[in-house]
Order: structure tokens, then C-alpha cells, then sequence
């Protein structure tokens, strides 16, 4: 799909949802379909805060300049609820895709607690640039909100023992935005922040998100408070012209941050990352009563995500380039063996390549711990095999130098190892063993009834006047069979084996028996007279009488 015809470039839809008791989140599939659609690098822009502090107003000005779209009163929804995604054009990259992200507000009424952990955490995960959001002034409960945030991060990077790796396009960028800003601040905005924070979180900040944490103040959009409830009708002219000036400073800022694709484990994030990151994240977060996680310790990292979703990536690629190898190999079925075997040996080494290079391994590394379980699925997919022991004997000692090592009785007792016997019980490979198994016996079966009728056919009409002669005609079937394209596959061998065993011994004894029969009678049985026709015997009636 052409990115002109998809819905997500003309106006917000909606990504994530809670249930009506917000103790379930999950995707909504159309959304997540059009998001997968994009193939374009993308970078996510996502506003977090409180409700009816402006968040989405702002996204909707970053997206076009104009004040509707996401908010109170789209013809979607009429609540922010969730995740609200709506894409565009980087202005300065038309290749780069930005997404608008709005969040549910963070104090919405009897929301439970890790509800809000749990959105954080999928904000942040797919985040390019995390926005920050309160009213006012840098207060107490903006700083604990943002505690519970960094918590949050710090899960996602995997605790604070995990130092922040991979450099800034790994990580997003952090801006805290002071809404409606009244008070003048003692200090530039940043450092007004860093005095704010205590060590810890300045700490969190700097292992989570790209440095420089940042900080910035924005004045009201209109003069009076009866006009808020006004400015989703308002055009971008009739806002404060010290809002718009300030505004373009912010857009510059995020814009420019966000010139380059964020990378994640390696991968520059597209449309299909993000939809199978947030997809992945969700159903991670459901307890097993199918609610969500109730603790923040349950909330999955980064990293487990990023390899869970790059690990099922690679077990589905892999699987599909085998599958293709495999067909490309045997286009038509069925095949002996070797074939087979040497067809599935060179669609399983180009698979492997496949899987290393979708789980971003080198060529010639081990498989790690961390996809050992994706591998296993990818070879359970290709080939699934069943191990068992099986004891050898080995002999009652081999060697001279064994015989006469030990005259005991020990010495005479047999040698035992193991070897592993393995059999295909499952997997693409069984499907196709099994298949070519089914059609080589059943052409190797018709084409013996054919060749075998006219042999039957000839019998059964007295043609073959000895044994030999019918063992003969057996040796020219035998000899056409094999020689016959139409009867091929690994069925050939042993159902030809065991046909000609069967009829070889059977039919010229039942010849032997039809043709003995046939002399006894022909011996027993002596000439008799010829007799005349009843008619002649009669008397013959006078004419006309």
C-alpha cells in the first residue's frame, strides 16, 4: 500500500485500548495491520501526562500545524484512551516516516497503578523522543510521576546493573515539557531540572534516555481560560504569538532530534518493528489470570523483546526460505531418497544462513542463549526428530591385545556402546517425506498392475505352455520395471522387491498345477464315438402327411 492511500497519514487511529475495567490492554488488529504496512524508517513522537494539560493539542500542531485531530471531540473517540498513533512526513526527510503518539492522561480516575506503568512502558520502548508533560511549575508530584516513569525505563533497560549501550540512536531522546509556565525560573530550564531531581533520577535519566536529558517551558496558546475550551477551533494564526514563537523553538528542537531512525539491538526501526514490538509487548504484559502485570519486576525488558521479536522473526523467515529451497530442489514429487535428503542438507544450510542473519548472528558464532530457544523452534519447524539410545554389541573383545588382556570371565562378556537411533516424526521435511512416500507407492503399485495384467491376461487365455516360459515372461517384467520412469521414488525398490518375491514363487506353481491338471484330464478322458445328429435318427415324415 502506497503511504498517499493509507489511513494513518490522514488522521489519528487508535493503536492500543484497555478493556471497560482497564485490566486488559491489547492491539487493535486493523491499526497494527496499516503500521506492519509501513516500510519506511520511522520515528515515534510520543507526548506523556497528566489529562486536559494540552498533550493532545500539542501532537496535533507537530503533526500539521492545526489544532484538530487528536483530543477531545474526534470523530473516533471521544475520550483519549490508550495509544493514538497519526503519521506523517519528516519535513526535512521525506524517506523518514514521524509518528504522532497520544497517551490516556497518567492521573486518569480509577485507573489502577500498573495500567499507567504499562503504558509507559510501550510508550517508551517505541519512543524516538519522549515528551514529558505537566502543568505549571516543576512541583513534587510531577517529580514522583516522572520517578514512577524512570522506574519504568529502568525495567525496559534491564535494571541499573545494564549500563546504556549503543549509543544515542538507541535510546530516545527525553524533553520535559512545562506546560502554561507562569513563574519565572531562577536558572535556565535544564539545569533548573537537574537542581529539581535528586541524584538517583538524573542517574535514570542518563542510563535510559539519549544525553542530554532536556527541559523547556511553553506559554498558554490563548490569553484567557474561557478560550481552552475554544482551541480545537482555533487556526494556527489566532493562537498567542508568544506561543506560536515558542512553539516553532520546540518543533525545530524535536524535529531536528529526530533526523535519524532510531536503532534498536542493530535494526532501524520501521512500521513492522513497532507493530511487532508493541503486539509482542502486549500479550508479555498479560498476567496469567488475563489481566496485566501486577508488579513492576513483571514488566519484560528491552532486550528480551527486541530478541523475542527478532527470534520469532527469524524462525518465520528461515522456515519460509527453507520451504522455498526445499520446492525450488523438487519441483515435482516423487524422488528417492538421496534425492530428498541431499534437497533438505541444502535447504537447511541456506535456512541457517536466513535465521543467523534475521537474529543478527555472525556466521560463524555459536547460537546463544538467548536464541538457542528460537533455533530449536526453527529446527523443530524444519525437521523434528525423536533421540533414542539404543545399546550396540560391539563383540567379546575385538582385539588381540583385548583377548588376552583378561582371562576372566569379564573378558568374555560382550563389549556395549550406544548409538542414537533418530527418526522424523515431524516437521516440514516429515510432511514431505511423507508425501513422497504416498505418491511413489502409488504410481510404483500401478504401474506393476499394469505391466502384471498382461501377464495375468496371457495366463488366464493358456498362452504360456510351460513354467519356464511364465518365469521367463516374470524375468522381461521384472527387467521393464525397473527399467520404467513411470514407477520411481523410494517406494520402487521395495514394492517391486517384494511383488516379484510374492508372484515369482506363486504363479508358476499355479501354472505348474492349471498345466498338470490339463494333462491328467486329456489322459483320463478316451475318445468316444461320434454320434449322429438326433435329427438323422428320425424317421422321416412323408411330404404332405
Amino acid at each position: 500500500m502506497d503511504d498517499l492511500e493509507n489511513p494513518l497519514f490522514d488522521h489519528p487511529m487508535h493503536l492500543c485500548k484497555p478493556d471497560d475495567n482497564h485490566e486488559r490492554l491489547e492491539v487493535v488488529p486493523d491499526t497494527l495491520r496499516l503500521l506492519s504496512q509501513i516500510k519506511q524508517p520511522i520515528v515515534l513522537v510520543t507526548v506523556v501526562g497528566t489529562q486536559r494539560g494540552g498533550k493532545s493539542t500539542l501532537l496535533n500542531l507537530l503533526h500539521s500545524r492545526r489544532t484538530q485531530g487528536f483530543g477531545l471531540g474526534h470523530y473516533l473517540d471521544a475520550q483519549t484512551t490508550g495509544l493514538w498513533i497519526w503519521a506523517r512526513r519528516h519535513p526535512h526527510d521525506p524517506e523518514l516516516v514521524v509518528l504522532c503518539m497520544d497517551t490516556e492522561g497518567l492521573d486518569t480516575p480509577h485507573v489502577p497503578q500498573w495500567y499507567n506503568w504499562c503504558l509507559s512502558a510501550l510508550s517508551i520502548l517505541v519512543s524516538s523522543y519522549f515528551i514529558y508533560q505537566t502543568k505549571g511549575s516543576i512541583d513534587a508530584n510531577a517529580i514522583d510521576r516522572l520517578g514512577v516513569i524512570l522506574k519504568v525505563a529502568e525495567q525496559l533497560r534491564g535494571g541499573q546493573q545494564q549500563q546504556a549501550s549503543g549509543g544515542s540512536s538507541d535510546r530516545p531522546h527525553f524533553l520535559w515539557l512545562i506546560r502554561d509556565q507562569q513563574l519565572q525560573m531562577k536558572k535556565a530550564p535544564r539545569a533548573e531540572m537537574a537542581d529539581k531531581l535528586d541524584s538517583a533520577a538524573l542517574k535514570a535519566l542518563e542510563r535510559c534516555f539519549a544525553e542530554p536529558a532536556d527541559c523547556m517551558p511553553l506559554p498558554r496558546p490563548v490569553d484567557r481560560d474561557e478560550q481552552l475550551k475554544d482551541v480545537e477551533s482555533m487556526e494556527w494564526e489566532e493562537l498567542r504569538s508568544e506561543f506560536r514563537e515558542k512553539y516553532a523553538v520546540l518543533e525545530d528542537k524535536i524535529f531536528t532530534s529526530v533526523s535519524e531512525p532510531r536503532r534498536l539491538a542493530g535494526r532501524t526501526i520501521d512500521g513492522s518493528t513497532i507493530a511487532g514490538l508493541l503486539d509482542t509487548y502486549c500479550a508479555s504484559i498479560a498476567s496469567k489470570d488475563g489481566g496485566l502485570a501486577t508488579q513492576l519486576s513483571q514488566l519484560p525488558t528491552q532486550r528480551q523483546m527486541v530478541v523475542r521479536l527478532a527470534g520469532e522473526r527469524a524462525v518465520q523467515q528461515a522456515v519460509a526460505a527453507y520451504r522455498a529451497t526445499l520446492h525450488e530442489a523438487l519441483p515435482t514429487l516423487p524422488v528417492d531418497q538421496a534425492q530428498l535428503a541431499a534437497a533438505h542438507l541444502q535447504a537447511h544450510t541456506e535456512a541457517l544462513g536466513v535465521f543467523r542473519r534475521e537474529a543478527m548472528l555472525d556466521s560463524e558464532a555459536d547460537i546463544d542463549s538467548d536464541n538457542l530457544p528460537f533455533f530449536e523452534a526453527f529446527n523443530k519447524q524444519v525437521a523434528e526428530w525423536s533421540v533414542q539410545a539404543t545399546p550396540l554389541e560391539l563383540g567379546t573383545g575385538g582385539s588381540s591385545e583385548a583377548a588376552s588382556a583378561s582371562s576372566s570371565s569379564a573378558a568374555s562378556m560382550p563389549a556395549i556402546s550406544c548409538a542414537e537411533l533418530r527418526t522424523l516424526v515431524g516437521g516440514h521435511l516429515r510432511t514431505v517425506w511423507d508425501a513422497n512416500l504416498k505418491l511413489s507407492t502409488e504410481r510404483c503399485q500401478a504401474e506393476l498392475d499394469r505391466l502384471f495384467a498382461a501377464v495375468l491376461s496371457r495366463r488366464d487365455a493358456g498362452e504360456f505352455g510351460s513354467v519356464d516360459e511364465l518365469r521367463a515372461e516374470l524375468r522381461r517384467l521384472q527387467c521393464a520395471y525397473a527399467d520404467s520412469a513411470q514407477a520411481s521414488g523410494p517406494a520402487k525398490q521395495p514394492l517391486g522387491h517384494r511383488f516379484f518375491a510374492e508372484h515369482t514363487s506363486l504363479e508358476p506353481s499355479l501354472l505348474a498345477v492349471s498345466l498338470s491338471r490339463r494333462d491328467l484330464t486329456s489322459q483320463a478322458l478316451p475318445a468316444l464315438p461320434r454320434t449322429p445328429p438326433l435329427s438323422s435318427a428320425l424317421p422321416r415324415t412323408p411330404e404332405g402327411t
